[in-house]
């Protein structure tokens, strides 16, 4: 078994130059975005594509990354990178509850009380993203066809 461990993409809070304004459960910013579908590329990547990476990604993809499942925190940032990888694998991420930063979600408001935590998304809001309508449409409840694949795997 090889285990593969992703960190999340670029989130607002990363780029924040005054920690007084963080929030406690950050989406990604345009360049994390951007960042996870190139993760995404590069863990579908064919391994003659992988010639002009540095050595030893070379190496690890000489056969195809061949992951078979995707785990992800269910913090916002780490469900935002891990949808379009699971997306390009064919993978449906699971979030794994346990898997997340020491402290979990938490804010400190600068006021004296020092570190608040939060509950954190809730399961319905972990299952549609926020570009989704209403209760109509959920991104894991739907079945792919071969088409959606063979685009899914491009």
């Amino acid at each position: 078994m090889e285990l593969y461990i992703i960190r999340h993409a670029q989130s607002s809070n990363n780029v924040l130059t005054d920690s007084s304004r963080r929030v406690t459960d950050p989406p990604l910013t345009t360049i994390g975005e951007q960042q996870a579908q190139l993760v995404a590329q590069h863990l579908t990547a064919v391994p003659e594509a992988s010639a002009h990476l540095h050595p030893v990604a070379a190496h690890h993809n000489r056969a195809g990354f061949a992951l078979t499942r995707l785990f992800t925190s269910p913090m916002r940032r780490a469900l935002q990178t891990a949808r379009p990888i699971g997306a390009a694998l064919g993978r449906q991420p699971e979030v794994w509850v346990d898997i997340h930063e020491t402290g979990g979600m938490f804010l400190d408001h600068h006021d004296g009380r020092g570190p608040v935590g939060t509950p954190g998304l809730t399961r319905v809001e972990i299952a549609a993203p926020a570009q989704s309508v209403g209760s109509g449409w959920l991104p894991w409840s739907r079945p792919r066809s071969p088409i959606g694949r063979h685009r899914a795997s491009a």
